[in-house]
């Protein structure tokens, strides 16, 4: 390698150039890589949404008015679940998983701009 930056530096760029654009597009690949992963898991956690909206679905049409298979709840963040807010209602629980799959269909549809810009 230390060939090749002599050989790069004869021809008007010094080494420390050199190293400096190649840590660039390092940064620049770790980047990316992040962006893919993070799109990963949005497509994934999109997936079980959908799943679970089918069955939520499922449940409306029977007429149920609180789900008996799901739940929506909201903890305080401590290590035992401590329930601050629940709600099983379908229509509610339907609403909210749309709600989320359209914003994992933004937040995708950013990622994937910035991936190919």
């Amino acid at each position: 390698m230390k060939n090749n930056l002599k050989l790069v530096e004869t021809n008007n760029t010094s080494s420390e150039e050199l190293i400096a654009r190649l840590e660039a597009q390092l940064q620049e690949i770790t980047h990316k890589k992040q962006l893919a992963d993070n799109r990963a898991v949005f497509l994934s956690k999109k997936t079980s949404l959908q799943e679970f909206k089918k069955q939520i679905e499922t449940e409306i049409s029977s007429g149920n008015f609180e789900s008996t298979k799901f739940k929506m709840s909201f903890t305080s963040g401590s290590y035992r679940d401590d329930e601050k807010f629940t709600i099983s209602n379908t229509d509610l629980i339907q609403f909210f998983l749309c709600g989320l799959i359209v914003k994992i269909d933004e937040e995708v549809s950013k990622i994937e701009t910035e991936l190919v810009g």
